[in-house]
């Protein structure tokens, strides 16, 4: 197995471009980590949706990956470097070989790598897609915090009941009027969970807004 040196990485739940890496991410300076090269269907697969890889796998990355942190060096329990030869990404598994963390890299250290990986052989690595990452690719870091936050309120609106609220921001939202409490959550669901638009940075606002008044 291959192994690269010395390059940065801000490991995260959703893949953030290096462009919008913030100063407080928790950036970690790697001083190696084992550098793998797939095929380009493999790496789209574990790039767009979380896996489960198997113990093989597992066991030939554990323990190998190195962090500088102050003085000392720390160890990434399973964490690889993947590319293609056009793309690269790093992702972090749980024990149990689930993809839980993944970053990109700088653009200069990307392009180091993915001249290396032209001239590197590929790896067929086990591996069973669990689920698309939810607006992978699709919506900026600043839209896909704003997203979450929507799910998480709309969610707990729904679950204290707050018929009076839901429809409120519904018809503010859609310009309609419903009473069917699970109609409205239904469809605030489906609705947040697309592609970032002038109506999502309205409900946002408008909640945001009920809060301030509520003070």
């Amino acid at each position: 197995m291959k192994y690269v040196y010395d390059i940065l990485l801000n490991f995260n739940e959703f893949f953030y471009y290096f462009f919008e890496w913030r100063e407080n991410d928790y950036i970690e300076h790697i001083k190696r980590i084992p550098f793998v090269k797939l095929s380009n269907k493999d790496f789209k697969n574990i790039k767009n949706h979380k896996i489960v890889t198997n113990k093989d796998f597992l066991d030939k990355i554990k323990n190998v990956s190195e962090v500088y942190q102050n003085k000392n060096i720390k160890l990434i329990e399973y964490a690889c470097v993947f590319t293609d030869g056009n793309e690269i990404i790093g992702i972090e598994f749980n024990n149990k070989g689930f993809s839980i963390m993944k970053s990109d890299l700088l653009l200069d250290e990307a392009y180091e790598l993915l001249e290396l990986g032209k001239k590197s052989n590929g790896y067929e690595m086990k591996y069973e897609i669990i689920s698309r990452d939810e607006n992978e690719r699709i919506n900026t870091r600043y839209e896909q915090e704003k997203i979450l936050f929507l799910n998480r309120e709309i969610k707990l609106l729904y679950k204290d009941q707050q018929l009076n609220k839901l429809k409120y921001l519904y018809y503010e939202c859609f310009n309609n009027t419903h009473d069917d409490i699970e109609y409205i959550y239904n469809k605030f669901i489906l609705f947040i969970n697309t592609e970032w638009s002038f109506n999502h940075k309205k409900l946002y606002e408008l909640l945001k807004l009920t809060y301030t008044n509520n003070k």
